[in-house]
């Protein structure tokens, strides 16, 4: 069967700009008058959450293990999310804006820009993946009358068949299209070939220097990763810098390889059980979309692994057959890498019907939706199945 080429559809129609795509974050949250940890609203756009907790840090001298958060936002968008800090930082309203490659405190608003408004107290901090979901606001742009006609027949069929929960592209790190995957090399102690597999893409430039890497990503890259990049150039040790980098940053490593074997497990069940189509997703990847569903698998869940919570022999088949494609057995299970388990087990509901799914508005080549989903679930993801 063919694969169905999404990607550069994908481009030309979803998030043409950063509007396009609106995220507001729904959290577990009871607004307090009083309480140790201050909640603010951050919105921001064309910045990456982790960036603006790296700016709010160091601006207001605050250890960045110490600003909660629920979940990580989107770069490319217009996003609206909680974060908490402690009352005794006597942080305050402020606009950020980026002026000449550095953030400033500004009056206005600007391209590149986030906020800090204050919401509420609270007696604990946010904690990561502590979330009820996100609220979606999407606009898709540049349709012709074949392509609209076939969205709007896939908005009105996804309130009715639920679409695979794969993991989205942002699972997999800053670079796209990549061939390797650094998380295999960690796991067999290659620290300067995983390294240039995250930088790069692929490890196969040999002869490429630090600095070389530095000159080629420094534009897309986040401060963090530029940091480490500078460290190397004066000679730290690898592992030494690798170990230096937030907790939360290596667990975006371990995270994304369990991830692309779930998502490998997920597309191979649907293609033994159900109808489907096969869209591209990142070489050499492709997804399974089901065209149909069986009632029996709206519950159903996956695990990542399979030793701690035991799934039916069929799908365990299917899990023992992507581990061995990527070279993984059971020694490497929770084995510690850079003080983090790269490989623990764990369950995610495999199909999603999406919740309060409704078009806001239509125009001659354009359509903007709503769309509820819950924490964990990809966007991105939902959209790709609707150009199929």
């Amino acid at each position: 069967m063919k694969v169905i080429k999404v990607n550069l559809i994908l481009e030309k129609v979803f998030k043409q700009i950063p509007e396009d795509f609106k995220v507001y974050e729904k959290v577990n949250l009871k607004p307090l008058k009083k309480g140790p940890y201050e909640i603010f609203i951050l919105e921001k756009r064309c910045i990456s959450t982790l960036e603006a907790i790296e700016v709010i840090s160091k601006f207001f001298n605050i250890p960045k293990n110490k600003i909660g958060y629920a979940g990580l936002k989107d770069k490319f968008a217009v996003t609206w999310q909680y974060i908490s800090i402690p009352q005794k930082y006597k942080v305050k309203e402020c606009i950020f804006v980026k002026r000449n490659n550095k953030w400033i405190i500004s009056k206005v608003k600007k391209p590149y820009y986030f906020s800090l408004k204050f919401f509420c107290y609270s007696k604990t901090p946010l904690l990561l993946g502590k979330l009820k979901g996100n609220l979606f606001e999407i606009t898709l742009r540049n349709l012709n009358k074949s392509l609209k006609e076939k969205v709007s027949k896939n908005l009105n069929l996804r309130k009715e068949i639920p679409f695979p929960n794969y993991y989205g592209e942002q699972r997999f790190g800053t670079i796209k299209g990549r061939k390797d995957f650094m998380y295999s090399e960690l796991l067999k102690g290659n620290f300067e070939k995983a390294l240039k597999i995250y930088y790069l893409g692929s490890d196969s430039l040999e002869n490429i220097t630090w600095e070389d890497i530095l000159e080629l990503q420094k534009e897309r890259l986040e401060e963090y990763e530029k940091d480490m990049l500078k460290k190397l150039i004066k000679g730290y040790d690898i592992e030494k810098a690798l170990n230096e980098l937030p907790k939360r940053i290596k667990l975006l490593w371990a995270f994304a390889l369990q991830s692309i074997i779930w998502n490998e497990v997920l597309r191979l069940f649907i293609e033994k059980n159900l109808k489907f189509k096969r869209v591209e997703f990142f070489e050499p990847y492709f997804l399974s979309y089901n065209l149909n569903f069986k009632k029996e698998f709206k519950n159903l869940e996956i695990p990542f692994l399979g030793y701690k919570y035991i799934p039916q022999e069929d799908i365990k088949i299917l899990i023992n057959k992507v581990l061995e494609k990527f070279g993984i057995s059971e020694k490497d299970f929770e084995k510690e890498i850079l003080g983090v388990r790269f490989l623990e087990d764990n369950v995610r509901k495999a199909f999603i019907l999406p919740k309060n799914l409704k078009i806001l508005n239509q125009e001659k080549d354009k359509i903007t939706f709503e769309i509820f989903l819950p924490s964990g679930s990809y966007a991105s993801i939902f959209v790709r199945g609707l150009l199929i």
